[in-house]
């Protein structure tokens, strides 16, 4: 007998989750599997194509898997502003692993991960055949490479997304951003544009600080179970109106997360 993910529960728990909730949950499962793996299998036919049919092909395909996720996550999407076209740089603030999923709903972005994602079972396999740039953050010598690909990304037109805090938080405001990765977009004062992200909760959940957003010592597969079970959450995203242009890393750095702490909206 297989046992399932998320065991069930006997009472309603602090989150709210009652049978109704882990069954949800269980479905939510199956679906996600089912959509990773449908995915894998999309995104395989590409090595068969010419690299920019290739590219075309890996857009429809993650934009497939981001909307498919959001969809069975429950996730209710809503944008203000308008997405960079390619090519493009672009710095988002971190809030939570479903960051992607929203992003990606609207950006056809190469995203930038750190290095132990791609070691996550199967799901790294999948990352990486969507292009993802893997930084190892305990390594100086990843960034000069990772700088490098950012370059190569944007001189072949394709879009890049990082995350200058390098971590996530609870949302209460956006913490100074690493001036590492903006090397490249410094030396050939490429535009960068920013946008920012955060989420909203029904009354009757848990607070998104805590339900939607993952950080400190939160540990990932409690946190997961209880976002499966969750009927609903709102993401919404603000892209900023012009980017930010400098030829200094560190100036570009403290540029954009004012521009981006500007426009913020705390969660709550």
């Amino acid at each position: 007998m297989i046992k399932p993910l998320i065991s069930s529960p006997v009472k309603t728990t602090n989150s709210g989750a009652s049978t109704g909730s882990w069954l949800r949950a269980q479905i939510r499962v199956f679906l996600i599997f089912s959509v990773l793996a449908l995915t894998y299998v999309l995104i395989l036919f590409r090595r068969f194509l010419p690299p920019a049919a290739g590219w075309r092909w890996r857009k429809i395909v993650f934009r497939f898997w981001a909307r498919s996720s959001a969809a069975v996550l429950g996730m209710r999407i809503s944008v203000r502003g308008t997405p960079p076209e390619s090519p493009y740089v672009i710095i988002s603030n971190h809030l939570s692993y479903v960051d992607i999923i929203a992003l990606a709903t609207r950006l056809d972005a190469v995203f930038i991960a750190k290095k132990e994602v791609e070691g996550w079972p199967f799901l790294g396999r999948v990352i990486k055949a969507f292009d993802c740039i893997f930084i190892d953050r305990n390594d100086a010598r990843s960034a000069i490479r990772v700088n490098q690909e950012i370059e190569a990304a944007f001189e072949g037109r394709k879009g890049v997304l990082f995350f200058p805090e390098g971590t996530s938080s609870a949302g209460t405001g956006i913490l100074p951003f690493n001036a590492a990765l903006f090397r490249s977009a410094a030396n050939r004062l490429y535009p960068v544009h920013f946008v920012t992200i955060f989420y909203r909760t029904p009354r009757e959940q848990m607070p998104a600080s805590r339900s939607v957003c993952w950080w400190g010592d939160m540990e990932f597969m409690p946190h997961l179970k209880d976002l499966l079970r969750m009927k609903t959450f709102k993401a919404r995203f603000v892209f900023g109106d012009r980017p930010v242009r400098s030829g200094q890393r560190k100036d570009l750095a403290r540029q954009l997360w004012q521009a981006a702490q500007e426009q913020f909206v705390p969660v709550s």
